[in-house]
């Protein structure tokens, strides 16, 4: 279950993993502008297949099961 900035539990989920991404100017992709693990390069894969690879969908499960990271509980988006 997803915590907020207190610690109080919410129901609130990300949904950021699936409605946007993050790119910066060398390229790398990001599943969110507050995670700095890029996730794949636009300049080496089309960014469509880059957020549909193994290790996009493995994140992307990581939060099905887990809920949000604790960098999350200060997103402005949650």
């Amino acid at each position: 279950m997803p915590f907020n900035e207190d610690g109080e539990a919410t129901k609130r989920r990300c949904l950021y993993l699936w409605r946007g991404v993050h790119v910066d100017t060398s390229g790398d992709v990001f599943p969110c502008y507050k995670i700095a693990y890029p996730l794949g390069n636009i300049l080496d894969t089309p960014l469509s297949e880059a957020i549909q690879d193994e290790g996009y969908r493995r994140f992307r499960l990581l939060f099905e099961k887990n809920g949000v990271l604790p960098i999350c509980r200060r997103c402005c988006k949650l």
